[in-house]
Protein backbone atom coordinates (compact mmCIF):
# COMPACT_ATOMS: atom_id res chain seq x y z
CA UNK A 1 0.00 0.00 0.00
CA UNK A 2 0.91 3.27 -0.85
CA UNK A 3 0.17 6.75 1.12
CA UNK A 4 1.69 9.49 2.82
CA UNK A 5 2.67 9.04 6.43
CA UNK A 6 1.45 11.79 8.77
CA UNK A 7 3.01 14.30 9.56
CA UNK A 8 4.29 14.18 5.92
CA UNK A 9 8.43 13.60 6.30
CA UNK A 10 9.08 17.32 4.62
CA UNK A 11 9.98 18.50 8.00
CA UNK A 12 12.58 16.66 7.43
CA UNK A 13 13.63 17.84 3.98
CA UNK A 14 12.19 15.04 1.95
CA UNK A 15 10.11 15.76 -0.97
CA UNK A 16 6.13 15.92 0.12
CA UNK A 17 4.79 15.02 -3.45
CA UNK A 18 6.69 11.35 -3.44
CA UNK A 19 5.18 8.06 -3.14
CA UNK A 20 5.59 6.65 -0.11
CA UNK A 21 5.37 2.89 0.86
CA UNK A 22 4.83 1.21 4.76
CA UNK A 23 7.19 -1.20 5.21
CA UNK A 24 5.04 -4.21 6.15
CA UNK A 25 5.70 -6.72 8.99
CA UNK A 26 7.70 -9.31 7.02
CA UNK A 27 10.08 -6.52 6.13
CA UNK A 28 10.29 -5.22 9.36
CA UNK A 29 11.72 -8.66 10.61
CA UNK A 30 13.90 -9.67 8.06
CA UNK A 31 17.22 -10.85 9.51
CA UNK A 32 19.21 -10.83 6.09
CA UNK A 33 19.34 -8.38 3.36
CA UNK A 34 20.73 -8.56 0.10
CA UNK A 35 23.68 -5.69 -1.00
CA UNK A 36 22.40 -4.24 -3.91
CA UNK A 37 22.17 -0.28 -4.01
CA UNK A 38 18.76 0.52 -4.71
CA UNK A 39 18.27 3.97 -2.16
CA UNK A 40 15.15 4.71 -0.64
CA UNK A 41 14.61 7.53 1.68
CA UNK A 42 13.35 6.50 5.28
CA UNK A 43 10.65 8.64 6.66
CA UNK A 44 13.48 9.26 9.10
CA UNK A 45 14.97 11.69 6.58
CA UNK A 46 17.99 8.79 6.24
CA UNK A 47 19.05 7.09 3.17
CA UNK A 48 19.05 3.61 3.43
CA UNK A 49 20.74 0.76 0.39
CA UNK A 50 17.49 -0.88 -0.09
CA UNK A 51 14.14 -1.13 1.34
CA UNK A 52 14.89 -4.06 2.98
CA UNK A 53 17.84 -2.55 4.91
CA UNK A 54 15.43 0.41 5.59
CA UNK A 55 12.95 -1.75 6.91
CA UNK A 56 14.62 -4.11 8.97
CA UNK A 57 16.66 -1.40 10.72
CA UNK A 58 13.75 -0.40 13.18
CA UNK A 59 14.17 3.20 12.53
CA UNK A 60 11.21 3.74 9.74
CA UNK A 61 7.78 2.93 9.23
CA UNK A 62 7.73 3.84 5.70
CA UNK A 63 10.23 4.62 2.26
CA UNK A 64 10.31 6.62 -1.00
CA UNK A 65 12.66 5.44 -3.79
CA UNK A 66 15.77 7.76 -4.22
CA UNK A 67 18.38 9.34 -1.91
CA UNK A 68 16.66 11.23 0.72
CA UNK A 69 17.74 15.43 -0.20
CA UNK A 70 20.21 17.36 1.89
CA UNK A 71 18.73 18.79 5.10
CA UNK A 72 17.30 22.03 4.57
CA UNK A 73 19.55 24.72 7.01
CA UNK A 74 17.51 27.87 8.15
CA UNK A 75 19.15 30.81 9.01
CA UNK A 76 18.35 32.13 12.76
CA UNK A 77 16.89 36.19 12.64
CA UNK A 78 18.09 38.22 14.58
CA UNK A 79 14.36 38.47 16.24
CA UNK A 80 15.39 34.93 17.15
CA UNK A 81 18.48 35.32 18.45
CA UNK A 82 17.24 38.20 21.07
CA UNK A 83 14.08 36.56 22.10
CA UNK A 84 13.62 36.11 25.98
CA UNK A 85 11.39 33.17 26.11
CA UNK A 86 10.38 30.16 24.04
CA UNK A 87 7.36 28.12 24.01
CA UNK A 88 7.75 24.66 25.66
CA UNK A 89 7.30 22.33 22.90
CA UNK A 90 9.66 19.65 21.52
CA UNK A 91 9.56 19.65 17.60
CA UNK A 92 13.49 18.98 17.89
CA UNK A 93 15.99 20.92 15.42
CA UNK A 94 19.58 20.32 15.04
CA UNK A 95 21.71 23.57 15.37
CA UNK A 96 24.96 23.99 12.86
CA UNK A 97 26.93 23.28 16.25
CA UNK A 98 26.08 19.62 16.23
CA UNK A 99 23.75 19.95 19.18
CA UNK A 100 19.67 19.28 19.55
CA UNK A 101 17.46 21.25 21.19
CA UNK A 102 14.33 21.35 21.52
CA UNK A 103 12.73 23.69 18.71
CA UNK A 104 13.85 26.87 16.44
CA UNK A 105 13.49 29.23 18.91
CA UNK A 106 15.54 27.43 21.55
CA UNK A 107 18.42 26.91 19.35
CA UNK A 108 18.33 30.64 18.28
CA UNK A 109 18.36 31.83 21.54
CA UNK A 110 21.39 29.79 22.63
CA UNK A 111 23.84 32.23 20.89
CA UNK A 112 25.54 29.56 20.08
CA UNK A 113 23.56 28.23 16.61
CA UNK A 114 23.06 30.60 13.62
CA UNK A 115 21.01 27.98 11.54
CA UNK A 116 19.83 24.71 12.02
CA UNK A 117 17.63 21.97 10.32
CA UNK A 118 14.62 19.81 11.40
CA UNK A 119 15.17 16.98 13.59
CA UNK A 120 17.60 15.52 15.64
CA UNK A 121 21.15 15.52 15.09
CA UNK A 122 22.63 12.42 14.48
CA UNK A 123 24.43 11.18 18.15
CA UNK A 124 27.76 10.88 17.70
CA UNK A 125 28.73 11.08 21.10
CA UNK A 126 28.47 8.26 23.73
CA UNK A 127 27.38 11.03 26.86
CA UNK A 128 24.77 12.36 24.37
CA UNK A 129 23.72 8.36 23.70
CA UNK A 130 23.22 7.72 27.73
CA UNK A 131 21.30 11.42 28.04
CA UNK A 132 19.49 10.47 25.69
CA UNK A 133 18.47 6.56 26.85
CA UNK A 134 17.97 8.28 30.42
CA UNK A 135 15.30 10.71 29.41
CA UNK A 136 13.73 7.75 27.23
CA UNK A 137 13.93 5.34 30.44
CA UNK A 138 13.20 8.20 32.99
CA UNK A 139 10.51 6.11 34.60
CA UNK A 140 12.94 3.22 35.16
CA UNK A 141 15.39 4.83 36.46
CA UNK A 142 13.51 6.98 38.89
CA UNK A 143 10.73 4.51 39.40
CA UNK A 144 8.19 7.08 38.85
CA UNK A 145 6.55 8.87 35.99
CA UNK A 146 8.63 11.09 33.49
CA UNK A 147 8.16 14.78 34.22
CA UNK A 148 5.51 15.57 31.04
CA UNK A 149 7.44 19.17 30.82
CA UNK A 150 10.92 17.73 31.00
CA UNK A 151 11.99 19.22 27.65
CA UNK A 152 15.72 18.83 27.07
CA UNK A 153 18.82 18.04 28.83
CA UNK A 154 22.38 20.45 28.72
CA UNK A 155 25.35 18.68 27.72
CA UNK A 156 29.02 18.85 27.95
CA UNK A 157 31.81 17.32 26.54
CA UNK A 158 34.05 15.83 29.06
CA UNK A 159 33.60 13.70 32.33
CA UNK A 160 30.94 14.60 34.78
CA UNK A 161 32.41 16.08 37.72
CA UNK A 162 29.08 17.50 39.34
CA UNK A 163 26.04 16.38 37.76
CA UNK A 164 22.48 17.35 38.73
CA UNK A 165 18.93 17.41 37.97
CA UNK A 166 15.55 18.83 38.97
CA UNK A 167 13.00 16.64 40.52
CA UNK A 168 9.67 18.12 39.86
CA UNK A 169 8.09 16.68 42.52
CA UNK A 170 10.01 18.51 45.47
CA UNK A 171 11.59 21.26 43.64
CA UNK A 172 14.94 20.56 44.75
CA UNK A 173 18.48 19.46 42.82
CA UNK A 174 19.41 15.50 43.31
CA UNK A 175 22.39 14.32 41.65
CA UNK A 176 22.87 12.04 38.42
CA UNK A 177 24.91 9.40 39.35
CA UNK A 178 26.72 6.61 37.12
CA UNK A 179 27.22 3.75 38.06
CA UNK A 180 29.30 1.31 35.51
CA UNK A 181 27.69 3.58 32.79
CA UNK A 182 23.99 3.53 33.90
CA UNK A 183 22.66 6.78 35.64
CA UNK A 184 20.70 7.26 38.52
CA UNK A 185 18.95 9.76 40.22
CA UNK A 186 19.82 10.12 44.06
CA UNK A 187 21.44 11.90 47.11
CA UNK A 188 24.83 10.60 47.79
CA UNK A 189 24.24 6.64 46.61
CA UNK A 190 23.00 5.02 43.78
CA UNK A 191 20.74 1.78 44.24
CA UNK A 192 23.85 -0.38 42.96
CA UNK A 193 25.75 0.78 45.23
CA UNK A 194 24.52 -0.92 47.58
CA UNK A 195 25.01 -4.14 46.28
CA UNK A 196 28.00 -6.29 47.28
Amino acid sequence: TSDVPDPAPDSKGTDQSSIWVNCTEEEKQADVCTADYNPVCGDNGKTYANKCTACSSGEVNAWTVGECPSPVWVNCTEEQKQADACMQVYDPVCGDNGITYSNECWACMSGNVSAWTAGECPINDSSEKIAREFIENAEWYTAGPTPSNLTFVGLEPGPCTSCWTFTYEYQVVVPVIFVNGTPYLGDTESPASNQS
